[in-house]
């Protein structure tokens, strides 16, 4: 995984593109606040997006976009695999 461009903000909204050559894990469990959670949107490729509590993992497609405001990890089901996380400051 790599962080392609991390500098996009408008207003209390920060950007963070991020997009994974192979399939695999994109982005460790973590946690947010409620005052940081963030939307997730699948720019290219898939995701699946297992989260801690037990909730069922999702499975978004190009052009989901998620919410995530639980403990979550993001995993790249395809090759290529670009998404963008809006998160909020």
């Amino acid at each position: 995984m790599f962080l392609i461009k991390k500098d996009c903000s408008v207003g209390k909204l920060n950007f963070f593109i991020f997009q994974k050559k192979e399939a695999g894990v994109m982005l460790d469990m973590h946690d947010h606040t409620p005052e940081n959670d963030h939307i997730t949107i699948v720019l290219q490729g898939s995701i699946k997006v297992n989260f801690k509590s037990g909730t069922p993992d999702l499975i978004c497609n190009s052009g989901s976009i998620v919410s995530l405001e639980y403990p979550h990890e993001i995993t790249a089901l395809e090759s290529n695999t670009k998404i963008v996380n809006i998160i909020k400051n």
